[in-house]
Order: structure tokens, then sequence, then C-alpha cells
């Protein structure tokens, strides 16, 4: 079962293997006009750190002059020495694409979870774990999630200048 319809609401969609994940996540990249957030431990190099990610990132964030998308992770250091594709993206486009570092674990700290705007959410329960699910009309659950979100960035985010540094 690689993905099914939540029997309690048709906008869920379950998902349980990667290449779902992989499909609904360039899906929410093309939905998406205004918002993006990403909240993970390192982005997980299966999901986050291809080509085709990287290229549907790069046309959202470029599709609209308020376009952007906002990554935080907690753990910096991986992060940082394995997406080098994304740092790449992230130093042509600054003022369209921020990263921090997360420094204070929130609840339920395995998850992952990416926003679109105020309706898209695509929700890991355990990152680097494919299980989980596809909201493409989340709305009034995902306000929290949302909330929380900025929250940490504002209060609990911190510019990662390993990434915007080139280490040779």
């Amino acid at each position: 079962m690689a993905e099914r319809v939540s029997e309690t609401d048709e906008n869920l969609l379950l998902l349980d293997d990667l290449a779902s994940f992989r499909k609904h996540l360039l899906k929410l990249l093309q939905t998406a006009r205004r918002d993006l957030y990403v909240l993970s431990n390192t982005l997980d190099k299966s999901l986050f750190d291809d080509q085709e990610f990287i290229d549907g990132l790069s046309a959202f964030v470029r599709s609209d002059r308020v376009a952007s998308a906002k990554i935080l992770v907690k753990d910096s250091r991986t992060f940082v020495d394995q997406h080098s594709v994304l740092r790449n993206l992230y130093r042509r486009l600054p003022s369209k694409l921020s990263v921090r570092q997360l420094k204070y674990e929130p609840e339920n700290n395995e998850r992952c979870y990416i926003i679109g705007d105020s309706n898209l959410l695509l929700y890991l329960h355990d990152d680097g774990v494919h299980s989980g699910f596809m909201n493409y009309n989340a709305g009034p659950e995902l306000q929290s999630i949302r909330e929380e979100f900025i929250y940490l960035w504002e209060q609990h985010g911190k510019e990662i200048p390993e990434f915007r540094e080139l280490h040779i």
C-alpha cells in the first residue's frame, strides 16, 4: 500500500513509501503560490536532495514576487554536509529561500512537515521514515502547525553561517 484515501476525510491521503512522498512533495511545490515552510531534522536526503525537488523549489520561489520558502532544520551539521545542491540554490536566491537552524526542541520532535500556503500539508510522523499523510485542504487543522512554525522560526531559528560559505 503506497497511498490511500482516509476513510474519515477524502482530502487526506495516507502515505507509506518514498515514491508517494516525492510525488506529493512535487505536487505541493506546484500547487503552493506564496509560502512554503519546512521543518525537519536534516531534510531527508532521499526526499529533498534530488534535482527534481530542487527544480520544483526553484520554480516555486520564482513563480511570484512574494513567493518564498523557509526551511528550519534541527541538525545543521548533517544538513550542511549533505545538501550542496540546495546550498547552491540558496546562494542564487537568498531573498526567496531562507534556511535556519532550530535551537529548541519542540514537542513531537521527530516529525517533519512541509506547509504550502494556508491549506497544504505534507506530514511525516517520524523524520526519515516514510509514513504520514498529505492533505490538500488542511485549512483549520493547519492553523496551529503554521503558527508553531512561525513561532519557532522567529523565536528559536538561527542562521547557519556554514550554509552561506563555500568550504574548499
